[in-house]
């Protein structure tokens, strides 16, 4: 691509970070061959720090001898270390995450043919049974350590409460991470309630922001859908998982380099960036080159409670699912994350024309819709919506258990009426 440096103004053929390459100071991670920025890189196993399996400092890349130096909320050396983490004042173990640990191929994809990572932050309220006291060959702690997952506290929960983070996983791999620690759970007595959630997070290094709009355009006309697989009143008292998705419809609409008179020509490099901005804009109102550049380093933002997480794609490259509730059977996890892994990837290949022509019947009740309005969504929407989600249900086991789940979130939402209005 050529185009004007940014840092010494030189017309040459321009870097990922929109510097030459004399300027730039960017490295290529040897095992995802993503370009990197040089703090999120790694000069010890010149892997960026999604894929480094080294223990060093995610701000500083100061080596230590083991996890025990680091802040498992930020990532950052604590006071034995570095002391780059000046925010957190409870530390925990943090794992060492390898992408490349749980990649499946042909032959460890037989029950779930979605090869693209996935990972879950699974929030437990507490367990009867205290860690020490298990004693059984398959025991919680256990499978925790052979799956390479951590456990970290969360402020939402009651006392007692953890969130299991689990390492990510592609194919069977996930299927049989979720089986043993659910299986694990069961035995450890773990118990949630409407406080907890489930998060997904979908890899999504490969993906520019044309192809993220393309996704947040699919997941914006199946929202509704994705919320009727859940009781009626986690979706709409849970202030951690807000509906967003409209307002990034509308952002993309309004840029839309396929439709719009005078942006048919536009180069390709031109189209990333408009989309780049206008996401942005939609995230954190703002979309200016420093601002973005800000926003990135940080781990935690306030735009990050909504069903659909765009902080996370910008932060890790992965986009965080909020909906789920608190849920500990393989069955609802695994499909969940199935499921989304599958929009993601299905999204990501359709072309414009294929996209348009299906939400064409759905985005208008979506353009219509406002954030204050979810509580009264119409049933045209949520059944029009539902039926789409269906079409991306990768086999019929699947499609079998989202008609089952909406049915069943129904009735419980039913229950929930009835219940209120007796109180």
């Amino acid at each position: 691509m050529i185009g004007e440096c940014s840092s010494c103004g030189g017309t040459t053929a321009l870097h990922t970070c929109d510097k030459c390459m004399d300027c730039c100071g960017c490295s290529l991670c040897i095992t995802c061959q993503t370009v990197t920025r040089p703090l999120r890189f790694c000069q010890c196993c010149y892997q960026c720090i999604l894929c480094c399996a080294c223990f060093a400092c995610a701000k500083c890349r100061y080596l230590a001898e083991d996890a025990t130096y680091f802040c498992a909320i930020c990532g950052y050396g604590t006071n034995r270390l570095c002391g780059c983490c000046k925010t957190h004042t409870k530390f925990f173990a943090v794992r060492i995450v390898n992408l490349a640990r749980y990649k499946a191929d042909a032959q460890t994809s037989q029950y779930n043919a979605n090869l693209r990572l996935i990972a879950a932050e699974i929030e437990v309220c507490g367990s009867n049974i205290k860690p020490k006291a298990i004693t059984k060959p398959y025991t919680l702690l256990s499978c925790l350590q052979n799956w390479n997952c951590s456990v970290v506290s969360d402020g939402s929960l009651p006392e007692g409460g953890f969130e299991i983070n689990t390492h990510p996983a592609s194919g069977d791999y996930w299927v049989m991470q979720i089986r043993d620690l659910t299986q694990a759970l069961e035995e450890a007595c773990a118990w949630v309630n409407g406080k907890a959630g489930c998060h997904i997070h979908i890899d999504c290094r490969d993906i520019d922001f044309q192809g993220l709009a393309r996704i947040l355009r699919l997941v914006a006309n199946v929202e509704a859908g994705l919320y009727s697989l859940i009781p009626k009143h986690r979706a709409h008292s849970a202030q951690y998982c807000l509906y967003w998705s409209a307002n990034y419809l509308q952002a993309i609409r309004d840029i839309d380099v396929y439709t719009h008179p005078g942006l048919e020509n536009i180069t390709a490099r031109k189209a990333e960036l408009l989309y780049r901005n206008s996401i942005f804009k939609a995230i954190y109102n703002f979309g200016d080159k420093e601002s973005i550049q800000i926003v990135s380093e940080k781990k935690h933002h306030d735009t990050r409670y909504r069903g659909v997480n765009v902080h996370s794609f910008v932060y890790r490259r992965t986009l965080e699912f909020r909906m789920p509730g608190g849920m500990l059977d393989t069955e609802s996890i695994t499909n969940w994350g199935i499921l989304l892994a599958t929009l993601v990837e299905d999204a990501n290949n359709l072309s414009h024309t294929q996209l348009c022509h299906m939400v064409q019947d759905i985005e208008p009740l979506v353009v219509n819709q406002k954030e204050s309005e979810f509580n009264d969504l119409s049933e045209n929407l949520v059944e029009k919506s539902l039926t789409l989600l269906k079409t991306f249900a990768p086999t019929p086991r699947i499609r079998d258990w989202i008609i089952a789940t909406a049915k069943r979130s129904r009735l419980q939402t039913n229950a929930e009426t009835i219940r209120t209005t007796h109180d």
